[in-house]
């Protein structure tokens, strides 16, 4: 009888990571807290190969089944995990960047976790500038692309003035560049968004 319970899910059993990620990813966390990336982190290392794949698996769950505080929790998660040396073939894996790719594409999905998504993606991109993989998956997540000037006629163009073309002037750019540069946190939300 328990071999016919596991294989109908009924006792399947959960690693450490797996249970990491439920418990972390729970209500009673903050949703940008990255309380419990270090231990998820080490868990993963601990079970080596394993450990990536699990975390996947349960990531791609607590997008898929949770609710919206759940499904930021679960990509403040994985952002905390690829910032700390969790990068490999195996994580994400397929399932989870096509995850990222349904929430990005499907109304059903909270605004707040596109809006999570694209920020965890780009400050990985911008972080691992070397991986072409991060950036493919940014794009097809529907990242912010600038958008195009409307096109201009010649009756528009003569309208504009050279002189409502703001210039910085040789004082002002001495003081911008010596000005200090702000570190910016990776776990923040982007500006519009605070």
């Amino acid at each position: 009888m328990k071999s016919l319970k596991k294989a109908f899910g009924g006792d399947k059993e959960v690693s450490s990571v797996t249970r990491l990620i439920e418990i972390y990813s729970s209500n009673e966390y903050e949703e940008n807290s990255i309380e419990g990336v270090f231990d998820i982190v080490e868990s993963i290392h601990f079970m080596k190969r394993n450990g990536a794949v699990e975390a996947s698996r349960a990531l791609r769950k607590q997008l898929k089944h949770g609710s919206t505080h759940q499904n930021i929790r679960a990509l403040t998660i994985f952002h905390g995990c690829v910032s700390n040396g969790i990068n490999n073939s195996n994580f994400p894996d397929s399932e989870l960047e096509a995850r990222f790719r349904l929430i990005a594409s499907d109304p059903v999905y909270d605004s707040k976790v596109k809006k999570k998504l694209r920020s965890v993606l780009r400050s990985i991109c911008e972080e691992n500038n070397q991986n072409s993989r991060y950036k493919q998956l940014y794009e097809d997540c529907g990242s912010v692309k600038p958008a195009r000037p409307a096109r201009r006629t010649p009756s528009t163009l003569s309208k504009l003035s050279t002189s409502s073309i703001p210039k910085l002037n040789q004082q002002k750019a001495h003081k911008v560049a010596d000005s200090p540069i702000e570190i910016e946190d990776p776990f923040a939300d982007p500006p519009d968004t605070r």
